[in-house]
């Protein structure tokens, strides 16, 4: 008996949590801890609006403080009666309850002509409330970025080369979110760790 009520209370337990979550899974979040840029660079990309790909699928803020703000996730191909045309997107996104929240927010920093986006998404129903995404891409010019690859350090992606390269372009917006209401920014472990360029 004693044994099918320890198993009960395992599954409601694990559903529990599943669930409600309280676990952050920070330990692969890193992008805090680096220079924006080598100290010899200038901001090589535009931060004064959207990064929206062709499809609509993809978009992000850059800040000048290192800071990213994922608006619409999915950096891949969709066809193309499914596509939301960026002009839309723009219209919208003041109104769309993603752009005020908290989540989805991360850092990102740049090498060369190489970008590297470390970012939060959410899931409930995992244990891992918060888990770090990880995207990789060229800085094409001042307005454009390709991002070839992505990859999730709580699911170990074995492919995290994109099928096909996304291309983001830049769009001037008077209304951007704001960077300081990302759920770590007053975390200790983000504050103690925070480069010097991010302060």
């Amino acid at each position: 008996m004693n044994k099918l009520f320890n198993a009960v209370l395992l599954t409601i337990l694990i559903i529990f949590i599943r669930c409600n979550s309280p676990i952050n899974c920070t330990k692969y979040f890193t992008a805090h801890k680096e220079a924006i840029m080598s100290s010899n660079q200038k901001l090589l990309l535009r931060t004064d609006g959207i990064y929206i790909s062709k499809n609509g699928r993809a978009a992000l803020f850059l800040f000048n403080n290192g800071k990213v703000k994922i608006y619409r996730y999915f950096f891949d191909t969709l066809r193309m009666e499914l596509w939301v045309p960026p002009k839309k997107i723009i219209a919208e996104m003041q109104n769309d309850w993603e752009y005020k929240q908290k989540e989805r927010w991360g850092d990102f920093f740049i090498k060369g002509n190489e970008i590297i986006i470390q970012r939060f998404n959410r899931n409930n129903e995992e244990i891992c409330k918060r888990s770090v995404f990880e995207e990789k891409g060229r800085i094409l010019n001042d307005s454009t970025i390709e991002i070839y690859s992505e990859y999730s350090y709580w699911w170990k992606d074995k492919h995290p080369v994109l099928y096909a390269p996304c291309v983001l372009n830049f769009y001037k917006t008077n209304a951007k979110p704001d960077s300081t209401i990302a759920w770590f920014i007053n975390k200790k472990w983000y504050k103690n760790e925070l480069n010097e360029s991010r302060k």
